[in-house]
């Protein structure tokens, strides 16, 4: 009948045609106004705007320690995360993984958005926020089939902040449709402000991921002594919007990087097969706080136990309690990784989309590296004593024992109380 008809108790009480509340539901209109802070170049990395830090360990655990990055734990403990025992793989890292019970299937479920990212261009925010969900499932081998949204924006009725909604959506279509991931459910909030302030455009993105075989999905820990450490992706890191350029020299300024989508689809499918084919022991996303931050969590998440696991006696085991995995990384000229000589700090510290740190045995990087084919990756170094140690091209940057980044990292609700 393409009519909506409500009925109570025998008696129809409402009866309006389904074209009034879709197609024809009225529609407010706001002019929409391109802020005038957005910026159309990255930033100027001048030794003046942006003094180098005199000792490069100490600005890892700083970052460790910020609010962005951190460990939430205390948080997310706080609720029943193993309910009915199908909790793989707990949260914490990259995505959390749920069994079904009687089969070999899997869920992946992960959280995204850069805040920061999307207030400097909400268009490649979005996008971004949308890459990096479907990014964080593919590091545990699933595949991303669906998200849902909260869109979280300040008054609709102001232009600018209405030119946010509208580039954010846009960006996040774009993501949506390469990745093939259909939007199936969400919600927006408008008018979050605090004194006509208002929040960083902040659309989550949430999204699921299924395995046929969940026994094969991995995590960030790093395992074993020894084990290859690669870097897959763009070598490329930017200062602009980055955790680094907040935490360090309190500034959100720039251009941030777009996200180059078919290669992103090309990592996360390759990712996916390298796990598949059990050729990766670990697999972590690179994010906010750069390369240094991903590789010092790999660390520190060696020592956890990774909660409930349902794996095959083939599949590496997460971390070991107590004991904790260092690394020793070295990394090329920062020219190559920033087009910024002598600015080891971004090499280290800078962001960028589509990049995973990930590690292999010795005697199965002549497979995987067929699978990833052309695929940008390097090696970058091994697992290896209880030290994350970095050296660029030899000249050695920072070396912390692991124990102290693990205690920067847990140290949130120290700095909260």
């Amino acid at each position: 009948t393409k009519m909506l008809r409500i009925w109570w108790h025998g008696e129809m009480v409402g009866d309006i045609p389904a074209r009034r509340l879709a197609d024809e539901a009225p529609v407010i209109r706001t002019p929409s106004v391109k802020p005038e802070y957005i910026a159309d170049d990255p930033v100027a990395v001048s030794d003046a705007a942006y003094p180098r830090p005199a000792d490069l360990g100490a600005a890892l655990a700083e970052l460790l320690a910020a609010p962005n990055i951190a460990d939430k734990r205390w948080a997310w403990e706080q609720y029943d995360y193993i309910v009915q025992a199908n909790t793989v793989q707990i949260p914490g890292s990259d995505a959390a993984v749920l069994r079904i019970k009687g089969t070999d299937r899997g869920f992946a479920f992960s959280n995204d958005c850069n805040g920061r990212h999307c207030y400097l261009d909400p268009y490649r925010g979005a996008k971004a926020a949308t890459a990096e969900a479907a990014r964080n499932l593919a590091c545990t081998g699933a595949l991303p089939v669906a998200v849902t949204d909260c869109l979280n924006f300040g008054n609709p009725e102001k232009g600018e902040i209405y030119w946010q909604f509208e580039q954010a959506i846009e960006g996040m279509a774009e993501a949506c449709e390469a990745l093939d991931t259909p939007v199936v459910s969400g919600n927006v909030s408008f008018y979050n402000e605090s004194f006509g302030q208002a929040i960083y455009p902040t659309p989550m993105v949430g999204m699921l991921g299924i395995f046929d075989d969940v026994s094969v999905h991995i995590d960030g820990a790093f395992k074993d002594g020894g084990d290859v450490v690669l870097l897959l992706g763009d070598t490329a890191a930017w200062m602009d919007g980055s955790e680094y350029q907040k935490v360090l020299f309190g500034k959100v300024e720039g251009r941030i990087p777009d996200v180059d989508l078919p290669l992103e689809v090309e990592l996360q499918k390759k990712l996916r097969e390298a796990i598949e084919k059990r050729l990766l022991k670990s697999a972590h996303d690179c994010a906010e706080g750069g390369l240094a931050v991903a590789l010092a969590e790999c660390c520190v998440f060696s020592g956890s136990t990774g909660g409930a696991q349902t794996r095959d006696p083939e599949a590496p085991v997460c971390g070991r309690p107590g004991r904790w995995l260092g690394a020793e990384v070295d990394l090329p000229d920062p020219s190559v990784v920033t087009g910024a000589a002598d600015r080891a700090d971004l090499a280290l510290f800078g962001e960028a989309p589509t990049r995973v740190v990930v590690t292999c045995a010795p005697d199965k990087v002549a497979e995987l590296e067929a699978v990833l084919g052309d695929l940008p990756h390097r090696r970058v170094g091994r697992v290896a004593g209880e030290h994350l140690r970095c050296t660029m091209d030899g000249k050695e940057l920072f070396a912390v024992p692991v124990s102290e980044l693990h205690s920067a990292y847990e140290s949130l609700p120290q700095r909260l109380a």
